[in-house]
């Protein structure tokens, strides 16, 4: 198996994780998500998703619309996965190697932790993965208010549609994009 690229992340993570420990807070460490969320979409899109989602063309998914969704919900959490791993995989080659992102899985707000070297969270990452045919319902964003914490929350947002290569096909995102999830929740 091949040794997936990386060391993009493991810098985009060591920069992310200077702007916190140098006192910044979402809005202003969006940036540096943004960064680390595109070394995360070259990563998936050449390592991860054709190595690990694929399947032959001539296998069949359900097109009945309640099969559709959980396909698209399944992959959603695939792709949240594959982000955790990711990033705990270039944190460890990085100077910053205690920090981790661990994943809620208690079905609540958010869904994934970035945690410093003692454990103490230092953002919390809500993630909307949406499919390119999906309706505009699959993007709403409806978190209350109270329960956001406008100095550490992200909405990470991630497009990901099929992709063919050969005979076989895979997720490829399309975009990964980093917003402030109280200002989301404020415009409301």
């Amino acid at each position: 198996m091949s040794q997936p690229r990386i060391g993009g992340m493991a810098q985009e993570h060591e920069y992310l994780v200077s702007q916190l420990l140098s006192g910044q807070t979402i809005p202003d460490a969006l940036n540096a998500v943004n960064r680390l969320l595109v070394a995360f979409r070259d990563t998936f899109n050449q390592d991860y998703s054709p190595r690990y989602l694929l399947k032959l063309t001539t296998e069949v998914v359900p097109t009945h619309p309640r099969d559709v969704a959980v396909v698209r919900a399944r992959m959603g959490t695939l792709i949240e996965f594959a982000l955790a791993v990711s990033w705990n995989e270039a944190a460890k080659s990085s100077r910053n190697a205690g920090w981790r992102v661990s994943m809620n899985y208690v079905t609540e707000y958010p869904n994934l932790y970035l945690r410093d070297d003692r454990g103490t969270i230092r953002l919390r990452l809500e993630t909307k993965c949406l499919h390119d045919e999906a309706d505009e319902g699959a993007a709403r964003f409806d978190v209350l208010t109270p329960l956001i914490d406008r100095s550490m929350d992200v909405l990470v947002v991630v497009g990901w549609k099929w992709v063919s290569s050969g005979s076989i096909v895979y997720p490829s995102i399309i975009i990964a994009e980093a917003f402030s999830a109280y200002e989301l929740a404020v415009r409301a």
